[in-house]
């Protein structure tokens, strides 16, 4: 019942910040006479990204992901695996690389599969994955940071070419090394700049690929050198992603 209170909760949470979002971007697809399908916006609008793309905003195809992930961790905890069959967990991620690997090779978009696997395995050895991050030496730490650093630096250049697979298989021990990390820096909460960070991170997300992509692209049309562009596209990200949140929490008093 908890875990279920918590899936409904951070649905509603979620909702409160991609509803406003949505309502300004079609205003603007509308006022600049962007071509979009409103099948599409009514699909982004519960949670369905994944099913429709909006020009500029492809990303929020990972919210239909994430909704999967909340009924996954749902499932796991109703039929007790989460407690009882942790050695499952290994299953489940074993269970996910076979569904990408056959999916890709099939023509399937299957990343979803080792997102779903990769979200199962950490919420069923949250405690175990945080006690052992903490214990990590700082020379296994800056080595998981470094190559984070090159592999973005070698994709971002175009000097890395490999399949989607090991793409996909890539970007997920990518992700999960930077998950340990963060925990070995960053063991409480008392980093004020880290939480504030954290507390808008769903809107950063938001809008910050709507900056860079489509229609509404600006770092391409700002007159500076790309680490002046970088710097002020972060600066307005974060911007607008607090005005985006403040605009949620109101909202989220009204949705119960």
């Amino acid at each position: 019942m908890i875990v279920k209170k918590f899936a409904v909760g951070r649905i509603r949470k979620l909702g409160t910040s991609l509803w406003p979002f949505l309502f300004i971007l079609v205003a603007l697809y509308v006022i600049f006479g962007v071509d979009f399908s409103w099948r599409d916006v009514g699909l982004n609008f519960i949670f369905l990204g994944y099913l429709g793309k909006l020009p500029g905003n492809g990303h929020l195809w990972f919210l239909t992901v994430l909704m999967a992930c909340y009924l996954e961790m749902v499932m796991l905890v109703k039929f007790g695996i989460a407690k009882q069959y942790r050695n499952a967990s290994w299953l489940l991620l074993a269970l996910s690389v076979a569904l990408l690997i056959v999916g890709e090779y099939c023509g399937i978009p299957s990343g979803a599969f080792l997102i779903l696997g990769l979200y199962g395995f950490v919420f069923i050895n949250a405690s175990w994955l945080i006690e052992k991050s903490k214990k990590m030496r700082w020379w296994v730490l800056t080595f998981i940071i470094a190559i984070n650093l090159l592999t973005i630096y070698l994709e971002y250049n175009g000097l890395f070419e490999t399949s989607r697979t090991m793409h996909f298989l890539l970007t997920g021990l990518c992700g999960f090394s930077l998950l340990v990390a963060m925990i070995r820096c960053f063991p409480t909460k008392s980093n004020s700049v880290i939480t504030q960070l954290g507390t808008i991170s769903f809107e950063i997300y938001l809008v910050h690929h709507t900056l860079c992509n489509g229609p509404f692209i600006m770092v391409t049309h700002w007159p500076f050198n790309h680490v002046a562009n970088f710097f002020m596209m972060v600066g307005l990200s974060i911007f607008l992603a607090v005005l985006l949140h403040k605009i949620g929490m109101r909202l989220e008093r009204y949705v119960r």
